[in-house]
């Protein structure tokens, strides 16, 4: 028997909740050491907030995820951001590790990930962008026998169902997810701090009977979509791209270089016919709205 289980969403505490959106580009970065701004070290005399407070686009008071796992203090006064909130806003809300969570908050912080995870860039002290989403509206089919239960954790979970996106502000800053230490299904599941992918919708064209996707370097397929109404059909192919600014640094040898393929026999791209219209183009929103 199957059961479902609901989690109650929480709530950040937020100065000010206008997020507006925009985009920027992606692509594949090697693991490297991320560049840092000169700003204050952390120290353990910080006292931080285990909720986000965020006025006009910025942490104004220190933040923690995780029980230390992720720290964010405010950026220095007078710091003038290398990109925008609305760039930001769409790369941070496409990204796949987040997908069908509940955006939660978005602000400029200075960021430490203490966790760190091998093949995954660092984060030390990083001036960065910071998306916080939670699970709250996720549903989990569970067997009876691991039913959700209401008995007392075994540790603490401070930031259960809660996931950050980490966005360098600066040329050659990585892009890293952090899904916090988590309660599901009576079980735990452990921090997972991964390098960030984004959700691209690829060009297609339509052609002797076939349909070809424009696949960039470093990519993977993620999933395809074929719609239909009673007057037309809609197609869209979607890759999942590593996460990081035009300008960052990786190396081009490791990718293959960005090229037409042939979709064939494939089951979605079988309705598709000269008629059938392009779903739009770039990052592809995975959080839910509202």
């Amino acid at each position: 028997m199957k059961v479902t289980f609901r989690r109650a969403a929480s709530k950040a505490l937020l100065v000010t909740t206008a997020v507006a959106v925009s985009m920027s580009l992606a692509s594949c970065a090697t693991t490297t050491t991320a560049t840092s701004e000169k700003v204050p070290l952390v120290t353990s005399a910080v006292h931080y907030w285990s909720v986000p407070a965020i006025a006009r686009g910025r942490f104004i008071h220190p933040y923690e995820m995780d029980g230390g796992g992720l720290l964010v203090t405010p950026v220095p006064l007078g710091y003038q951001p290398r990109r925008s909130l609305a760039s930001v806003s769409i790369q941070a809300w496409a990204t796949s590790q987040v997908t069908s969570y509940r955006p939660d908050a978005i602000g400029l912080g200075v960021v430490t990930i203490t966790r760190a995870t091998h093949g995954v860039i660092g984060v030390h002290r990083l001036i960065s962008w910071v998306a916080i989403a939670n699970d709250g509206f996720l549903s989990w089919s569970c067997p009876a026998e691991t039913m959700p239960s209401s008995t007392t954790l075994p540790v603490p979970l401070p930031s259960s169902g809660f996931a950050a996106i980490v966005i360098g502000d600066s040329a050659g800053s990585p892009a890293v997810a952090y899904q916090s230490r988590s309660f599901s299904c009576d079980s735990i599941t452990p921090t997972l701090v991964s390098s960030a992918t984004e959700v691209i919708s690829v060009p297609w064209i339509y052609a002797h009977g076939q349909v070809s996707v424009r696949l960039p370097g470093c990519s993977s397929m993620s999933s395809e979509s074929f719609g239909s109404t009673r007057t037309s059909t809609s197609f869209g192919y979607y890759v999942a791209q590593r996460e990081s600014i035009g300008t960052s640094t990786f190396d081009l040898t490791t990718c293959a270089a960005t090229r037409w393929v042939s979709l064939g026999s494939d089951r979605e791209a079988a309705g598709v016919t000269a008629s059938t219209e392009h779903e739009p183009v770039g990052p592809t929103r995975q959080v839910i709205s509202g």
